[in-house]
């Protein structure tokens, strides 16, 4: 269920207006962020996570697209998840179960200047309405609730904070999880992911 969780969360961030830069556009190979992700499941509390790290970073960048891979630890073992690919034509959308959704709403656009990390960014928040049903057919889950993006072009891969508040299902039959969620950033770098 986990890893569902992180395959419904894993990073691709929020919409950006036309006339707006999307952040991924100047990113290159080996960018990278780390963020301390607290995650409240009030439907099966064990699965809530405090404090638990997640690096995103770039893997592979073309022009028209960036894959970005996510690294997570289970138990005491880091995993990767499989990435995700963003096209730099589409909506910034860090929330990859949600990568093309038609059912993301943004509600409100402002400039806010945030602090995470000791550091101070601009960004432009973006609070969004998220009504995405289960599509069994594409083995799309639910995403009901809200999600709220702080996004800086000073960030490798773009997101400094992101909020969300939703309630999920795997199929028609499924009760479905209530879950709230923040990701903050705590480190970044360009282009000195170290491999592994």
């Amino acid at each position: 269920m986990n890893r569902f969780l992180y395959c419904v969360l894993t990073l691709s961030v929020a919409a950006f207006a036309s006339a707006q830069e999307n952040p991924l556009a100047k990113t290159s190979v080996g960018d990278w962020a780390k963020y301390t992700i607290n995650r409240t499941n009030e439907t099966i509390p064990m699965m809530s996570a405090k404090d638990q790290p997640y690096w995103r970073y770039a893997m592979v960048v073309l022009d028209d697209a960036v894959r970005i891979n996510g690294q997570y630890y289970v138990g005491e073992n880091k995993a990767t998840d499989g990435g995700t690919i963003h096209s730099l034509k589409d909506r910034f959308e860090p929330v990859s179960g949600l990568g093309n959704s038609k059912y993301v709403k943004v509600v409100s656009t402002g400039k806010e200047q945030v602090t995470v990390a000791g550091k101070k960014y601009d960004c432009v928040k973006i609070v969004r309405k998220v009504d995405q049903p289960v599509d069994e057919t594409n083995f799309t889950a639910s995403w009901v609730g809200t999600s709220t993006l702080w996004v800086s072009t000073s960030v490798p891969l773009g997101l400094v904070k992101m909020e969300n508040a939703y309630h999920t299902k795997l199929n028609k039959e499924d009760n479905g999880m209530k879950i709230k969620e923040t990701w903050v950033l705590t480190e970044c770098g360009f282009k000195n992911w170290p491999e592994e």
